[in-house]
């Protein structure tokens, strides 16, 4: 579901394993950018860009990151 709030475009996607489809969709999405002929995208520059800043914005905080590490065992 995506709607939106003041400043910001909320995605939420239901699943029962958030972490493990979290990440698959990260590294899905980063592979099917670095596919990306820029020959065949109008306006390339700008999609590549907007696509980059959504990966960048699915990534967790340098906290977040550190509790889900602690969680699996891993720091």
């Amino acid at each position: 579901m995506v709607r939106f709030e003041k400043d910001k475009i909320v995605v939420e996607i239901p699943t029962m394993f958030p972490a493990a489809d979290w990440l698959e969709h990260v590294r899905n999405l980063t592979y099917a950018v670095g596919a990306i002929d820029k020959d065949r995208v109008d306006n390339d520059h700008d999609c590549i860009y907007t696509l980059c800043s959504l990966i960048l914005e699915m990534m967790p905080e340098e906290g977040d990151l550190l509790e889900m590490l602690r969680a699996k065992g891993l720091r």
